[in-house]
């Protein structure tokens, strides 16, 4: 391991601006947790957008039909 550079040397404190990029160093792993739980979370609201525009849309074709064929359709949208 390689000594940090000192920003003062009579007081023998390191330098600060090396000590984010020490710390992003350590957070990669957590940083590309968090881009990959972003990019479910989008496509999470995406899939689940569709899947409501395609049951309401059926739910207004199936407006004078019997209950349970309504049901059905929202439970299938709800699994």
């Amino acid at each position: 391991m390689e000594p940090r550079p000192l920003c003062n040397a009579a007081a023998k404190t390191p330098c600060p601006i090396l000590i984010p990029l020490k710390a992003a160093r350590l957070k990669g792993f957590s940083t590309m947790f968090i881009d990959d739980l972003g990019w479910a979370l989008l496509h999470f609201v995406w899939q689940g957008c569709l899947i409501g525009l395609s049951a309401a849309v059926t739910l207004l074709m199936l407006r004078r039909r019997s209950a349970n064929a309504r049901y059905l359709v929202g439970v299938a949208a709800l699994s």
